[in-house]
C-alpha cells in the first residue's frame, strides 16, 4: 500500500493529522521563501547591503520592523476590556519611581 493511500486512509478513519501535515503548506511556502531570499542574495548582494544599512540611532529598521510585526501578531490575544482597570491601580507602577 502507498503511502498516500495510508495516508488517505488515516484522514478517513479518524485519526487526527499531525502537526507537520497540517501545516504543510506552511511550510512549503517557507522554503520558497527561504530559497527566494538565497538566490537574490547571490544576485544582487549589494541590495541586501544596502538594506542591512538602514538604521537611525544605530538601530536596525528592517529588523526592528520585523520584531514589531511579531509583536502586532501576538496583539490579538491581549484582553482589552482589562485596560479599563489599569487606572485604578497606577501607584504599584509609579512606586518604583518614587523617592
Amino acid at each position: 500500500m502507498s503511502s498516500q493511500c495510508e495516508t488517505a486512509g488515516k484522514q478517513a478513519g479518524g485519526a487526527p493529522m499531525g502537526f507537520f501535515e497540517r501545516y504543510l503548506t506552511v511550510w512549503v511556502f517557507l522554503c520558497i521563501l527561504i530559497g527566494i531570499g538565497i538566490a537574490l542574495r547571490h544576485r544582487v548582494p549589494d541590495a541586501f547591503h544596502a538594506v542591512a544599512a538602514i538604521e537611525i540611532a544605530q538601530i536596525n529598521l528592517p529588523a526592528a520592523m520585523i520584531i514589531w510585526l511579531m509583536i502586532i501578531a501576538m496583539l490579538p490575544k491581549i484582553d482589552l476590556k482589562a485596560l479599563n482597570g489599569v487606572t485604578e491601580c497606577w501607584r504599584p507602577v509609579c512606586a518604583g519611581s518614587a523617592g
